[in-house]
């Protein structure tokens, strides 16, 4: 994506080329996520089919945090993965899109070709409905 492009979130929801997806149940995955670095700029999501695992990384010059989610964990309850994929994301505007994660159930995160990352939430309500909540965040661009 770069300066150039158009962005519609209308296109970003029925989109259809989605390179990444996985789905989590959020009882772990909040404890992972207390753990990012406040002090960092930027989240880096680097999903690899091959080896099969999410990995999760910020840095700082003092301290440096990563996480690594295998597929086939408990947390992890989809995956489908058709490229490897080094992202990063802002954390200040990504810590916003995470707020939401202690009311939910599952979370999913959505990738696709442009690199437009999507957290949707499943909030069930009471027994009988289940909500949706879903943010999206462009990804960091560096302008020469």
């Amino acid at each position: 994506m770069d300066g150039t492009d158009n962005l519609s979130f209308d296109d970003a929801h029925h989109n259809t080329d989605v390179i990444a997806r996985i789905i989590m149940l959020t009882e772990y995955l909040k404890d992972v996520l207390q753990e990012l670095d406040s002090k960092s700029e930027f989240v880096e999501f680097i999903i690899c089919p091959t080896e099969k695992k999410f990995m999760m990384s910020t840095y700082e010059a003092a301290v440096n945090f990563s996480v690594e989610i295998p597929f086939d964990s408990e947390i992890v309850s989809h995956s489908e993965v058709k490229e490897y994929i080094c992202v990063r994301y802002q954390l200040n505007l990504l810590r916003h899109a995470l707020k939401p994660i202690s009311m939910a159930e599952k979370v999913s995160f959505r990738i696709d070709a442009k690199m437009l990352l999507s957290i949707q939430y499943m909030i069930q309500l009471n027994d009988d409905t289940k909500s949706y909540m879903e943010f999206y965040c462009a990804p960091d661009v560096e302008f020469d």
